[in-house]
C-alpha cells in the first residue's frame, strides 16, 4: 500500500531540514519538483543542482517532531504557503521557506519600519533611536530590529515605552537569548509583538547568521532607517537590503569625521533620505501608507463601507487595519472637535479623553485621508 503525501507544511519543514536550512536551495527543490511534497516522492535533488539524492522518510518524522516540540514551547511555525504568511517577505529573492514565531504577527506589522544602527553606538545615537521607536510606536507603527545591544535596543524599548507594538528578528534560534543581557527583552517583546527567526530553535548565534538575518528585517518592513552606523555596520547591509527590495531607505546625520556617524552620512551622501525625527520619516512612507489604506478600502465588504458614519470618514487605523466602531466613534469625535478650530496633538487627546498612541493614529489617519492638515506649529485643522 502506498503511504500518503505529507501535507505540504509537514514537507516544508522537512525539505528545509533536508537542505540544511539553505533557502536557495529549498526554493530550487520546491520549484523543480513542483512543491515540498512533491520533493518526496522519488525526486533526485541533483536535478535542482543540490548534492544529497533522493529525500528520506526520516526528515518528515523529524519535522513532524520538531512541530510538535514548537507548539508545546508556545511557538508558532509559518511555512512558506502558509496564509498568514507575512505579506511584505513575498515580495523579497528567495524568501524564508520557515519562520519560527514567538509571540503573533498581526495584519497591521505591514506597517512597519525597521530602526537599525551600531552595537557601539554613542549616547545621542541611543536617545535618538528610543525616541524614534517610541514616537513610531505611538503613531500605530510596528518597529523592527535585531534585538542587538545598543541601537536596537533602544528601538525596542521605546516602541514598548508607547505601548505599541515591535518585532525582533534574530540571528539565532528561539531557544537563544542573545545577547544575555536583553533578556528582559526577549520576555517582553512576544507580548506585544513577536520574536521572529528563520532558523531552527537551537541554532546558536553564528556570524553568518546575522547577514541572513538583515534581509528578513528589511523584507519586513516599508522604509529601513539607519540611525547611528560605523563604516563597517552591519546596518549597512539592512539598508542596502533595503533598497534593492525597493524599501524607502532613511539615515540620521551626524557629525563629520566621527567614526560611529561614518555609515549614515555616507548612506545620505549616496542618496538616502537625510531624517531627524518621526515626523520626517512619516513624511517619506506617506506615499507608501496611502497605498495600504487605499487597497484596504478598495477591498472592504459592502458592509463594512455602510457601517461608516455620514460625512467625512476618517480612514483605517494602522495598527489593526480593521473599521472598528471603536476607532470610528473616537474619529468622528476628533473631527467634531476640530470644528472649534486647530488644536494640537495633546490637547486633542485630553478633550476626546484619548490616549497618546491613540489620538496619533486617529491624526495621522485623518492626514493621509485628506480630511486635515498639520501646520508648522503643530496644530491640527479640518480641510473642509
Amino acid at each position: 500500500m502506498t503511504a500518503a503525501a505529507p501535507s505540504e507544511r509537514l514537507a516544508g519543514l522537512a525539505l528545509y531540514l533536508g537542505v540544511n536550512q539553505n533557502t536557495s536551495a529549498w526554493h530550487r527543490a520546491a520549484g523543480y519538483a513542483g512543491s515540498a511534497a512533491e520533493a518526496f516522492s522519488g525526486f533526485d535533488l541533483g536535478l535542482a543542482g543540490i548534492s544529497g539524492g533522493l529525500l528520506s522518510a526520516g526528515l518528515l518524522e523529524e519535522a513532524a517532531l520538531m512541530m510538535e516540540a514548537a507548539e508545546r514551547g508556545g511557538l508558532k511555525i509559518l511555512v512558506w504557503g502558509d496564509a498568514d504568511y507575512p505579506a511584505r517577505l513575498m515580495e523579497i529573492p528567495s524568501p524564508p521557506p520557515v519562520l519560527w514565531i514567538r509571540g503573533a504577527l498581526e495584519e497591521g506589522d505591514k506597517f512597519a519600519v525597521s530602526l537599525v544602527g551600531s552595537r557601539q553606538a554613542s549616547a545621542a545615537g541611543l536617545a535618538a533611536a528610543r525616541s524614534l521607536g517610541r514616537d513610531g510606536a505611538a503613531r500605530g507603527l510596528t518597529i523592527i530590529s535585531g534585538l542587538a545591544r545598543g541601537i536596537d535596543t533602544e528601538a525596542h524599548w521605546g516602541a514598548l515605552e508607547a505601548g505599541g507594538r515591535t518585532l525582533a528578528v534574530l540571528g539565532c534560534g528561539l531557544d537563544w537569548v542573545y545577547p544575555k543581557e536583553n533578556a528582559a527583552l526577549y520576555g517582553r517583546i512576544p507580548q506585544a509583538g513577536a520574536l521572529v527567526s528563520e532558523f531552527t530553535p537551537d541554532t546558536p548565534p553564528r556570524p553568518v547568521n546575522f547577514p541572513r538575518r538583515n534581509r528578513v528585517l528589511a523584507g519586513l518592513s516599508l522604509a529601513v532607517v539607519v540611525v547611528e552606523a560605523g563604516p563597517r555596520s552591519g546596518a549597512l547591509i539592512t539598508a542596502r537590503l533595503g533598497l534593492e527590495f525597493n524599501r524607502e531607505v532613511m539615515a540620521l546625520p551626524g557629525p563629520a569625521g566621527v567614526e560611529h556617524a561614518q555609515g549614515g552620512n555616507r548612506l545620505i551622501k549616496s542618496g538616502a533620505a537625510l531624517v531627524e525625527n518621526m515626523d520626517e520619516v512619516m513624511a517619506e512612507i506617506k506615499p507608501r501608507l496611502l497605498e495600504g489604506l487605499a487597497a484596504r478600502a478598495a477591498s472592504a465588504r459592502p458592509a463594512e463601507l455602510n457601517e461608516t458614519p455620514a460625512g467625512p470618514a476618517p480612514a483605517a487605523g494602522l495598527a489593526g487595519m480593521s473599521l472598528d466602531p471603536a476607532r470610528i466613534a473616537a474619529s468622528a469625535a476628533v473631527w467634531e472637535l476640530l470644528a472649534e478650530g486647530p488644536r494640537d496633538a495633546d490637547a486633542l487627546g485630553r478633550a476626546a479623553g484619548l490616549a497618546a498612541s491613540e489620538i496619533s493614529v486617529i491624526l495621522l489617519n485623518l492626514e493621509l485621508a485628506g480630511r486635515v492638515v498639520k501646520s508648522p506649529a503643530g496644530l491640527f485643522a479640518r480641510r473642509d
